[in-house]
């Protein structure tokens, strides 16, 4: 269209009708949706990664090139929608202490796997450098 824009149409009302922003935010069925506190969070969005450990950790950059140099994708992001997880059919792991920057460009998280269980207790060692974590997060 050559950087044109079509504004101004009402909301759509017949099935060939033209969809709106409005209708593709509010109506339209896979559109991720959140509820936070109570409050319709209606223009969020999931964000997938994965990233490998290293010393412990494993970093995500929330950026538009995936990135640490990249464009923040995200004014909020909302720890509530974090889901981790990494395959693996000889460890467990666990996931700790997920820390978003102050610029919403990185979320950081401490991965441990299970290691000795001593008199019942089950001890947590910082996984192998190289093991791969998948993530899920949603905001906007």
């Amino acid at each position: 269209m050559g950087g044109s824009k079509i504004i101004n149409i009402a909301d759509p009302v017949n099935p060939q009708d033209a969809m709106t922003m409005n209708t593709a935010n509010n109506t339209v069925a896979g559109i991720p949706r959140l509820w936070v506190s109570g409050v319709h969070k209606s223009t969020v969005w999931e964000y997938y990664s994965s990233a490998n450990v290293s010393s412990g950790n494993v970093v995500f950059n929330l950026t538009d090139d995936g990135t640490s140099s990249g464009n923040a994708v995200f004014t909020n992001v909302y720890l509530e929608s974090l889901n981790l997880i990494s395959y693996s059919s000889t460890s467990q792991y666990q996931f700790n202490n997920p820390i978003i920057s102050g610029n919403k460009k990185t979320l950081t998280v401490t991965v441990m796997t299970l290691g000795t269980v001593i008199l019942g207790v089950i001890q947590f060692i910082s996984a192998a450098n190289g093991v791969t974590v998948y993530m899920q997060i949603k905001g906007d």
